[in-house]
């Protein structure tokens, strides 16, 4: 169950002083609650699709390019939004175990359009720009699973109605209403405010009764799911039941003067509830206190059935955790916001990059909880480390191909891309810097053709993720210092198989007629680094960036080995 823009802080059993969550704080004392979990965004779509597929979609990837026009402002951004793609996913993997998956929906970015009900044997959502209250989901819900003849059964139930807090007035205030008759009372009022993203001029008094506002409505919500959930139970199933709740992201209140969600990844917006109840009664009223994200939901689900977890999840089964195991050291975590802007978590320390600004900022969450003074220029090893881990979470975002340049780098690298036919989706998360990244167009506002990246000395790995606009040719190249020390042909297919061609350490450039070769070519002798492709399934779970892992063409593991890139 996802209850949306659920922020944890106002939860019974996280802490919050006001009796919101019976039913919740309930789930929390026959099951397992995790103190600390990070959505992976601050928006609906690359968070669900994040806890679905146990990837990193990066959504605003594909619309993002470094030299092009801003995204446009509010929702008519998502008619420029690609469907979410969804090989893998935990409905899907359910399906192939015999599951009856369903899907139901309270509205946003869940709609088809987007790709949600890839994997589901039956998914229903309101249309575009429409939402269905939960106590109007749940009668037809029941009636759908009383009526099913086969089991087991997976519901995906998404509710949309503390997102909108705001749309019903007075009517959500449930026993929160402190007597409000300010502005905001007026209902159109109250939606504009809401949905402008900004707090300007409101007062303490306009905030708190935003805040009575949507109280209310996790009140309701919580009641109506504590209803629902006792039906199921009842049931000839109910004994066999795993229940979990999360939500996607929060919701702003007027912190840093902002309202709603959406915008800048803040603890507020980017930490979420989790809780799970097993139906066997285990590890009641257990407390996971080590930092874990919504890309885990996905293989923990798939691990507590008996399930085989595929390769290559960006996320990890949470059992061991929850059996009392300890991390030894925290995992990095990865949230999307628009801006666009990405978040790389990695216990206290929290990596700013701003895309559109090509700059980064990081915090020390332990030292300033509230991300008011960040320690870029402070802490420059720690910048470094924040910053090969945001490469090493890359490689888990494209649902195309990741170029992937990794190994000592004695001088700064010159790589060019070439695309014959142009980028559907092209995003180099890991080149900030100013100047580091120039691209050329076909034509005026056309699609992506070339890229030039210049990377600087050292060893820190650096991706790139990108899909062609159709099956081709991409050339890649590289010169260090005046001196071209790599360059290949790929020939990526339109059957979703490895390319045909893995690009070496060259110490001449190839000649034409190896350029055109499907083979690749012997180097002289071995380099200390090399450039990769890969496609998303040909990793595997756990590998570092840069180690070739999968099936690879025929001879071309050989000759990785002999040039020492793999054991």
């Amino acid at each position: 169950m996802v209850v949306d823009s659920l922020r944890a802080d106002h939860v019974g059993c996280y802490g919050y002083q006001r009796e919101t969550t019976p039913f919740l704080d309930r789930v929390a004392r026959e099951g397992v609650l995790f103190e600390d979990v990070t959505a992976q965004g601050t928006y609906t779509l690359p968070s669900v699709a994040s806890m679905l597929t146990s990837s990193y979609p990066l959504a605003m990837g594909s619309v993002f390019a470094p030299d092009g026009p801003p995204l446009p402002p509010g929702r008519e951004m998502i008619m420029h939004l690609p469907p979410v793609t969804m090989p893998v996913s935990l409905q899907g993997e359910l399906r192939k175990l015999g599951y009856h998956t369903l899907g139901w929906v309270g509205g946003g970015f869940l709609d088809p359009l987007f790709g949600f009900a890839q994997g589901f044997d039956y998914y229903h959502a309101p249309e575009r720009e429409q939402t269905i209250p939960l106590a109007a989901q749940l009668p037809h819900i029941q009636e759908r699973l009383a009526a099913a003849s086969r089991e087991p059964f997976f519901l995906f139930l998404h509710t949309h109605d503390v997102h909108n807090y705001f749309q019903g007035g007075r009517h959500g205030l449930e026993r929160f209403d402190r007597g409000y008759a300010g502005r905001l009372s007026d209902r159109e009022q109250l939606s504009r405010t809401v949905l402008s993203g900004s707090a300007a001029g409101l007062s303490a008094d306009d905030l708190r009764y935003l805040v009575d506002l949507y109280d209310g409505g996790i009140k309701q919500t919580d009641r109506l799911l504590g209803s629902f959930v006792d039906w199921l139970f009842a049931r000839q199933w109910g004994a066999n039941t795993l229940l979990a709740i999360t939500s996607d992201h929060g919701e702003a209140f007027g912190e840093r003067g902002v309202l709603h969600h959406g915008h800048g990844p803040h603890p507020w917006l980017v930490r979420v509830p989790l809780l799970i109840r097993f139906p066997d009664g285990r590890w009641p009223r257990r407390r996971v206190l080590d930092p874990v994200s919504l890309a885990d939901l996905m293989p923990t689900l798939l691990a507590s059935l008996g399930a085989g977890v595929p390769a290559g999840l960006a996320g990890r089964s949470l059992l061991p955790l929850m059996s009392g195991e300890r991390d030894a050291e925290p995992r990095a975590a990865l949230c999307e916001c628009s801006g666009p802007i990405l978040l790389t978590r990695l216990g206290r320390w929290w990596h700013y990059l701003l895309l559109a600004e090509h700059t980064e900022i990081l915090f020390d969450l332990q030292a300033d909880p509230e991300l008011e003074t960040h320690v870029t220029a402070a802490e420059p090893a720690r910048l470094r480390h924040m910053q090969a881990a945001l490469a090493a979470l890359s490689v888990y975002a494209s649902r195309g191909y990741r170029l992937v340049v990794s190994g000592a780098r004695p001088k700064p690298l010159q790589v060019q891309l070439r695309v014959s036919t142009g980028f559907t989706y092209f995003l180099a998360p890991t080149v900030w810097r100013p100047g580091a990244l120039r691209v050329s167009r076909s034509s005026a506002g056309g699609p992506i053709e070339a890229a030039d990246l210049t990377l600087p000395p050292g060893d820190e790995p650096h991706v790139v993720l990108f899909e062609p606009a159709k099956p081709g040719a991409v050339v890649v190249s590289a010169t260090m210092g005046r001196r071209a020390v790599g360059a290949s042909r790929y020939h990526l297919g339109a059957s979703g198989a490895s390319p045909r061609r893995v690009p070496l350490a060259f110490s001449a450039p190839p000649t034409p007629a190896e350029m055109m070769s499907h083979d690749p070519p012997v180097p002289a002798a071995p380099a200390t680094w090399g450039i990769w492709v890969w496609l998303p399934s040909a990793l595997a779970a756990g590998q570092a960036v840069g180690e070739p892992v999968g099936p690879l063409p025929r001879g071309v593991e050989d000759q990785l080995r002999a040039l020492g890139y793999i054991d």
